[in-house]
């Protein structure tokens, strides 16, 4: 059963309940929403506002519930959905709406390198590229290093060895941080 209050505690038009024999193998999913018919309609909504929790249970006692897994709500923007990265096994994120494959995080995700190569007495700039990003910064100050809104790294010609830096990521949907590797010999 599906509801948006503790199993035990919530009425009919606050539960879903599953078909009898209903059975969702690894890696396979089962999509109900508030807008469905028949045995895809949740006769509950869940706001986009947060601060509630969704409760995954199953029949335990007579007519008592026992509860499998639970998860709090987090404030949802529009356009996006709240789902496991990667689908199935990971932790909540903010997804886009994927029913028909897998969960793509709406957060913003470095792809590509996350180290870079300079050499001695060489300027050193390396490009970084990513998905759902609107402005890059250094999270921390690192003399020697800059990052620039567009994702520009530069470091100082001066700097030897290796630098850990940690970029900060603002997309529409959050905020992300990584950490990128310069080494320079």
């Amino acid at each position: 059963m599906l509801s948006d209050k503790e199993p035990n505690m919530a009425k009919a038009n606050h539960r879903y309940v599953f078909s009898q024999g209903v059975r969702i193998g690894p890696n396979k999913h089962l999509a109900v929403e508030q807008s469905g018919v028949g045995l895809a309609h949740l006769p509950f909504g869940i706001p986009c506002a947060g601060g509630q929790t969704v409760y995954l249970s199953r029949p335990s006692v007579g007519a008592l519930y026992s509860t499998v897994d639970s998860v709090p709500v987090p404030k949802i923007p529009m356009d996006v959905v709240y789902g496991r990265i990667p689908t199935g096994s990971g932790t909540f994120s903010l997804t886009f709406g994927t029913k028909a494959g897998p969960n793509k995080s709406a957060l913003p995700q470095l792809v590509g390198r996350l180290g870079v190569n300079c050499r001695k007495n060489v300027p050193c700039a390396h490009q970084l590229k990513g998905t759902n990003i609107t402005s890059f910064a250094l999270a921390h100050k690192v003399q020697g290093v800059s990052v620039s809104r567009t994702g520009l790294v530069r470091l100082a010609s001066s700097k030897l060895g290796t630098q850990t830096i940690t970029v900060q990521m603002v997309g529409p949907y959050g905020t992300k941080f990584a950490r990128v590797t310069i080494v320079r010999k």
